[in-house]
């Protein structure tokens, strides 16, 4: 019993500590915004790959009560492609609504995209 009161007050201590710190929330909502900010993707960088450090930063903000319209998300992504992707980017941002497009749908055009590019570059190379 002893142990518990023990844990509780320590927990508790934390909590008021660091969760419900304001200062400490703007801390950790600025620390994952300035990530977010300057996203881009890497050269060479996998569409997966590129989904998942987007989707922790973008976790992270949410779970601080700072979320990010879908529309500016994915305008975001679009915004940062490669230069190679530029095409693709410019087609998917006049063709889809930025509002409505979810992570699956554009995931899923990346996806096949890149393997169009991939079955595209294979055909050149047979061809030469």
């Amino acid at each position: 019993m002893c142990i518990l009161k023990t844990t509780k007050k320590n927990w508790d201590s934390l909590v008021v500590n660091y969760e419900r710190n304001e200062d400490v929330q703007l801390h950790k909502v600025v620390t994952l915004t300035r990530p977010y900010k300057s996203f881009t993707i890497k050269d060479g960088e996998s569409i997966a790959n590129m989904f998942g450090r987007v989707q922790v930063l973008l976790n992270g903000l949410e779970a601080l009560g700072q979320g990010f319209l879908k529309a500016h998300i994915n305008l975001k992504l679009l915004d940062n492609m490669p230069k190679i992707w530029e095409p693709k980017a410019t087609t998917i941002s006049k063709a889809r609504d930025l509002k409505k497009l979810t992570w699956d749908e554009f995931f899923k055009i990346l996806r096949v995209h890149k393997v169009h590019c991939m079955i595209e570059n294979r055909r050149k190379l047979q061809k030469s």
